[in-house]
């Protein structure tokens, strides 16, 4: 006898996306995504997205919208430079003699509204949510980015979008970044980089001992350093991944 996961069958799952945002242009046309809008004030708020699975097994069904879910966020916080978050507000199966199996799970909903313009093609968006791509693992750091950035979190926010880019190119191009992140990982640095560390960094404040450098990260005026440089960061590594080739 199948089981309720065991068994196949077309699901649906519908998630709220917050912050609300107005709509700008054209939402892509997706075989297995339905973009929810609603009017208000003459204009439309995109406030989620429902995914649609075919012929699947239910915990099936739920990894692959949860996926599709995720990377679509985080393309739709890449393109607007704002964390975008998704919460599962519902999924269904089809009906069978007359019933719908349906599942109702608590949301919260933003306040404050802008707008959103989703720039990619219906082809495009479908690939990107299908494949296990560079540039995914790329908009999840830039993603959690975003939300370090929104939480007042400059350590977080650092680390994430370092990780946007190869290590090479930071190493050839960039090598004060990769100090940088030696430093934060490891506050206390043996020579020969304390004196490397001091001229990349000529603001932060450190606590200089006779072999080493720490770095306190509790200080106020070192944060506030390295949220100015994880911002420079950002604009760096948004457009490293416009000007992707893959």
């Amino acid at each position: 006898m199948k089981t309720m996961t065991s068994k196949k069958n077309n699901f649906f799952f519908e998630y709220t996306l917050t912050p609300d945002h107005y709509l700008m242009g054209k939402l892509p046309k997706l075989s297995d995504i339905e973009f929810k809008s609603e009017e208000e004030n003459g204009k439309k708020k995109l406030n989620g997205f429902i995914i649609s699975t075919k012929d699947s097994t239910f915990n099936k069904a739920e990894e692959t919208a949860m996926m599709k879910a995720r990377r679509l966020t985080n393309y739709i916080s890449f393109i607007q430079g704002r964390h975008f978050s998704y919460f599962l507000k519902n999924n269904w199966s089809d009906v069978k003699d007359g019933k719908r199996s349906l599942r109702v799970y608590g949301v919260s909903t933003g306040e404050i509204i802008r707008t959103i313009d989703i720039n990619l093609s219906s082809t495009s968006l479908s690939s990107l949510l299908k494949r296990d791509s560079k540039f995914n693992q790329q908009l999840a750091h830039y993603s959690r980015g975003l939300k370090a950035s929104a939480d007042s979190d400059p350590i977080t926010m650092f680390k994430e979008f370092y990780q946007v880019f190869d290590e090479k190119l930071l190493e050839t191009k960039n090598e004060e970044y990769k100090l940088l992140r030696d430093l934060i990982n490891h506050p206390k640095l043996d020579n020969p980089k304390i004196k490397k560390i001091k001229t990349k960094f000529p603001k932060f404040r450190f606590d200089s001992r006779p072999k080493k450098v720490h770095l306190d990260l509790t200080l106020e005026t070192n944060l506030k350093i390295l949220r100015e440089i994880a911002t420079e960061l950002k604009h760096k590594a948004l457009i490293h991944m416009q000007t992707r080739n893959e």
